[in-house]
């Protein structure tokens, strides 16, 4: 279907949506990558690989048009009792066993690298890489399940990284709140502040190399250079419309999806998945990923400070236009000075604020969330059916009706 038959029926829809928008997010079912990209020689084979959601945007109007965005799949969010007590205890026991890696003859570097794992963070990505452990394992081994210890350490890293880029965040972000409460620069200032995050890193790489596996090696400095690359990407701006919801969308990438989708490749490849059993972890953790940062995103325009933990509004303050902004532009085409100023003028970020709200931009992002977590899903129902593998889904679906 060409992008100016999707334009009508999403217009038909009331959804202000352009052309070129319409052409971004959709996509043959033959060829991953986005249309724009094929024009783009700047935009590699693995970032059309990242960028690819397969959005149904006419679906996607039917459903708005029907109000239908809180519904959810029969069976999927229902509350469901915790399954698997192996996974419990190694959440459970995911902090202190961190904080025991922590060999430091400084008192107060222990301090700083032990702050944000005080056990009251919401360990989405270790849960993650635990479930698609033992989903794997179920897969590849008929019935065993059992997590290894390299599994398990696996699962502790992903929170390491996690925890050290927020750390390095704050800072770059000049936020004081964390989590509800003192950010680690604040308590013990800016340079011990960078120092406890690389501290972290530099822990997580000694407890990755000795599980002596080049591959989940590699997958650990991967994802760890694109979350630098990911922050380079979201301090520079896009004069065009669709150069700039790519470079959002890769943003979101290589800041936040692909820590979870090369740790759920690690998680296959030390269960002894083959290439395609990988690249369905991959795909899970990748599509998850972006869907978790577009809810967030939203959470940033609707939730309260004390849901979020941390300042509501954070991002228009930052200067930085995200997901339920760029939406907004379609409606609003005056957003586009403020996005190129980075809402730098008095009551830019206020008005901005009023655009998204007065838009479809929040509603429009919540199904392009949405329709991400439906690429997960489908990866994932080619993995053996198990209570691990449902896990996934209810962990993948949730993503989607967080409030925090």
């Amino acid at each position: 279907m060409s992008a100016a038959t999707i334009k009508k029926l999403v217009v038909k829809r009331n959804l202000v949506v352009s052309s070129d928008l319409c052409r971004q997010l959709t996509t043959s079912r033959r060829d991953p990558s986005f249309e724009i990209n094929q024009r783009n020689p700047r935009c590699s084979r693995r970032e059309k690989r990242i960028l690819s959601p397969k959005i149904d945007l006419v679906n996607n109007a039917k459903l708005i048009h029907n109000g239908g965005y809180n519904s959810v799949k029969a069976g999927i969010m229902e509350d469901v009792e915790e399954r698997n007590t192996e996974l419990e205890d190694s959440i459970a026991l995911l902090c202190p066993a961190i904080v025991s890696h922590f060999g430091s003859n400084r008192k107060e570097l222990r301090s700083c690298a032990e702050h944000y794992f005080d056990g009251k963070g919401k360990y989405v990505r270790p849960q993650i890489v635990l479930s698609m452990s033992l989903a794997v394992n179920m897969h590849m081994n008929n019935g065993k399940v059992s997590l290894t210890k390299a599994q398990q350490e696996l699962a502790m890293t992903a929170e390491m990284i996690h925890t050290a880029s927020l750390v390095h965040d704050d800072l770059i972000d000049c936020s004081d709140l964390r989590r509800g409460r003192d950010s680690v620069h604040k308590l013990w200032g800016q340079s011990k502040g960078v120092m406890a995050g690389s501290y972290i890193l530099a822990v997580t790489i000694g407890i990755i190399s000795r599980m002596r596996n080049p591959e989940v090696l590699i997958n650990t400095a991967k994802l760890i250079t694109d979350l630098v690359e990911g922050e380079f990407l979201q301090l520079g701006s896009s004069e065009d419309e669709n150069e700039r919801f790519r470079k959002y969308l890769l943003k979101t990438y290589k800041k936040t999806a692909s820590l979870i989708a090369n740790n759920c490749k690690s998680a296959a490849i030390l269960a002894g998945g083959d290439d395609k059993v990988c690249e369905i972890a991959f795909q899970y953790g990748r599509n998850v990923g972006i869907a978790f940062q577009l809810i967030d995103d939203v959470l940033d325009f609707i939730a309260s400070s004390d849901q979020l933990g941390k300042p509501s509004g954070a991002d228009l303050k930052l200067g930085l236009a995200t997901a339920p902004v760029l939406f907004a532009y379609q409606k609003y085409p005056q957003l586009h000075e403020m996005i190129m100023r980075k809402f730098s003028e008095p009551r830019d970020v206020e008005n901005a604020f009023n655009y998204v709200h007065q838009s479809d931009g929040i509603q429009q992002t919540r199904f392009l969330a949405e329709q991400y977590v439906n690429e997960a899903q489908k990866h994932l129902m080619e993995l053996q059916s198990s209570e691990h593998r449902q896990r996934l889904l209810d962990i993948s679906e949730k993503v989607l009706h967080r409030v925090s």
